[in-house]
């Protein structure tokens, strides 16, 4: 789980890449690109004459990976009877072509992705409770680059001398105002976009570029955090909200118990949850949901 460009595909390679079955094949299905009416006989296969324009069999993805992995981007654009159909798949190991009145033996292993919330999405009657509680059963996630500076460190150096060597431009560099930049700036497409933004810079310039010198889709005005330019007074209300989400969310949304870990009253608590907006009804939803009793399996 994770926002867009946070490098989930490359993490579902690499997983299949060190896994026991890394000799058998690795397949990428995106869920939000194909027809609704098609997902079926994608994932399925179908049989001759099953549906219009089915003039032969069709093999489909869960067939065709085999013993391997079978990686289904974007999991949450399923519609529900899409949904429905994919559980009993986890659950049973079996699938049907469209057509078929025989199942098949779902011989592989799913690694499933999105950048939305499925839990939000639970929440609001839009994802099955029970296949989410399917596909979390190892959870990784993703967090956005603007909060992982150590990685942006280490991602700088090494897309650079990549593109360095496939265009050939080895006098290409950074000025120290365009890294410092790079620190600041949110990234709203995470990796994708630093990788396409260093792509941009090597393939344009020969020379020590600016912040002049930056893409146009980078903002440099609006879509930077600049602390230093906050006041005390507001630093200290982002500070404290963030403290409380935290804190709310790590106790499962019990006003009582994380007013006790904060060393602060109930009312006082209260009081913030009110003037920062907090929902602590979803927190308590999302704490409930971790929480799967026997009868859930």
């Amino acid at each position: 789980m994770g926002e867009t460009g946070t490098g989930k595909s490359l993490i579902a390679k690499n997983i299949h890449k060190i896994s026991p079955i890394s000799n058998h094949q690795f397949l990428t299905v995106n869920l939000a690109s194909l027809n609704e009416n098609l997902i079926e006989s994608e994932l399925f296969g179908h049989t001759k004459g099953s549906f219009t324009g089915a003039i032969n069999d069709s093999v489909g993805f869960c067939e065709k990976v085999g013993q391997g992995t079978l990686f289904l981007d974007e999991i949450g654009e399923l519609s529900p009877s899409s949904q429905k159909k994919l559980l009993y798949l986890l659950e049973e190991k079996e699938y049907c072509q469209v057509g078929a009145r025989r199942p098949k033996r779902f011989q592989g292993r799913i690694i499933a992705a999105t950048n939305l919330s499925l839990e939000a999405l639970v929440l609001k009657g839009h994802f099955r409770k029970d296949l989410y509680y399917r596909l979390c059963t190892f959870q990784i996630d993703m967090p956005p680059l603007r909060e992982n500076k150590k990685l942006i460190d280490e991602l700088i150096p090494i897309l650079i001398k990549k593109y360095k060597n496939e265009s050939m431009n080895f006098d290409f560099s950074l000025s120290e105002d365009c890294i410092n930049f790079f620190y600041k700036y949110r990234w709203p497409g995470n990796i994708r976009e630093l990788k396409s933004c260093l792509q941009y810079l090597i393939y344009s310039y020969n020379n020590e570029v600016t912040l002049r010198e930056l893409p146009k889709w980078i903002d440099i005005s609006k879509k930077t955090i600049v602390y230093d330019d906050l006041s005390f007074h507001n630093a200290r209300s982002i500070f404290e909200k963030k403290l409380l989400i935290s804190a709310l969310n790590k106790y499962g949304g019990r006003i009582n118990f994380t007013a006790l870990k904060l060393g602060i009253s109930k009312v006082t608590l209260i009081a913030k949850i009110k003037k920062y907006d907090i929902n602590t009804s979803e927190i308590k939803y999302k704490a409930s949901l971790s929480k799967i009793g026997k009868n859930e399996f």
